[in-house]
């Protein structure tokens, strides 16, 4: 026959084990929710055609705006490992993240987007924007890219607005690569990359946002984090009782 007392623990264990699997399906219900910042600062890195400045960090101004000198313009000093007088006026700038294997969902939202004098935006190689100077945002536009160093520079559409969500095209449980191509011709969307790099002819590129990510726990960690929680708010009430 089971004593009284040790059917009230019984039952105690029961209501602490449905407690238990209770919070487990609760995390795994809501995931875990964080973000990564892609706005343009020092955690992107530059590349200068025509120099040897490659993947280096480059000039942060006011504003988020990243450029390949320290004013934006040839009078500045030239990012490491390059100079004024040998860029061709073909560029790109890099953000990379990396993402869990397992989420619920996951998206890029971003905004501001704005350059100096026309880009290309794409995540792990797929257009997701293209904006330049000389273009209406949201209203499609001809001008003309040169999508790599020494590339022809071809007609191009640009049609993207300054902002969007990006949803499709991740790299779940590895590096995922967001690549600005930036042609800076003087001349706006329109027009070829001839021009000198002189004191009149700036270049920048920024674009704000974020990657949001919802995780859902695997079922190991979450009952995890639901035992060490039940085990806390135990041993508060222990020390409650106790005093």
């Amino acid at each position: 026959m089971i004593k009284p007392k040790r059917m009230v623990g019984i039952l105690n264990g029961v209501g602490c084990l449905s407690r238990l699997a209770a919070c487990t399906i609760l995390l795994q219900a809501i995931g875990l929710a964080s973000t990564i910042s892609i706005s343009t600062g020092s955690n992107w890195t530059v590349t200068a055609g025509g120099t040897g400045a490659v993947d280096v960090t480059p000039f942060v101004l006011p504003g988020n705006i990243i450029s390949l000198t320290s004013d934006s313009y040839s009078s500045g000093t030239f990012v490491s490992g390059g100079s004024a007088a040998s860029f061709n006026n073909f560029w790109l700038a890099q953000f990379d993240f990396t993402l869990p294997s397992v989420v619920s969902s996951v998206d890029l939202t971003y905004f501001g987007l704005a350059v100096d004098d026309r880009a290309v935006v794409l995540l792990n190689g797929v257009v997701i924007a293209a904006f330049g100077l000389g273009q209406t945002p949201s209203v499609c536009a001809v001008g003309s890219m040169m999508m790599s160093e020494g590339a022809p520079n071809n007609p191009f559409n640009f049609c993207s607005a300054r902002s969007g969500v990006v949803t499709s095209g991740f790299n779940l449980g590895g590096t995922n690569r967001i690549t600005a191509i930036i042609n800076n011709t003087n001349t706006g969307i329109v027009g070829d990359l001839s021009a000198p790099f002189v004191a009149q002819n700036s270049t920048g590129f920024i674009m704000l946002g974020a990657v949001n990510i919802s995780e859902t726990p695997e079922p190991g960690s979450a009952f995890l984090i639901a035992a060490g929680a039940l085990a806390l708010s135990g041993f508060r009430r222990y020390v409650r009782r106790s005093n």
